[in-house]
């Protein structure tokens, strides 16, 4: 059986296409990352994965040099954009990394859970339910404690901002709103 990976486009949707390779500026570790204190830089290729859900996985592939040099990685930035992978933190071909944003005192980033395609297909023909699904990450940036948002967390952490919380409460997809929220909720706090 094979897996193909797209490589996506956004051309489509008017935007910059993604590129395909360049220079990435790497963080070895956490602090590095949020100091914004490159280590070094690697000369790369780009392969865009869709992960489902309209998530993207970003693989890396360089020369084993650059491998060998860059060691042990938290993340990378590739123009504007800043990507990690707390869990593998090497410049592996088969590693994906994720587009990440700060929220508060996060590092927010987005994966699929419940096992890869190729091993969901297998379950699914050896007769197993298999149920993949989105899941939002918060890295907290002084415990490098991982967290899943989710609505319930959102609302422990809302119950501060009444305001907030209601209008959370009466938006109609609440999941896909998490994010945004979550801005909103810190952007208030800091005021």
């Amino acid at each position: 059986m094979a897996l193909v990976f797209s490589t996506t486009s956004s051309m489509a949707f008017g935007q910059d296409p993604e590129p395909t390779e360049g220079t990435i500026k790497l963080y070895s570790s956490m602090a590095d990352f949020l100091n914004k204190k490159t280590t070094g830089e690697a000369q790369a290729e780009f392969r865009y994965r869709e992960a489902g859900f309209s998530i993207v996985y970003l693989g890396v592939i360089t020369d084993k040099e650059a491998r060998k040099k860059a060691g042990r990685i938290f993340g990378f930035q590739l123009g504007e954009k800043v990507y990690i992978n707390p869990r593998q933190r090497q410049l592996k071909r088969a590693n994906n990394f994720f587009e990440a944003q700060f929220i508060g005192p996060y590092i927010h980033y987005k994966v699929v859970e419940g096992g890869n395609a190729q091993n969901a297909l297998q379950r699914a023909y050896n007769g197993q339910v298999v149920v993949r699904y989105p899941a939002e990450k918060l890295l907290h940036t002084e415990t490098g404690k991982i967290r899943t948002l989710t609505r319930k967390r959102f609302r422990k952490w809302a119950k501060d901002d009444p305001e907030l919380l209601q209008r959370f409460e009466q938006e109609k997809q609440k999941s896909r709103a998490l994010n945004r929220y979550l801005k909103e909720y810190f952007e208030r706090k800091q005021k």
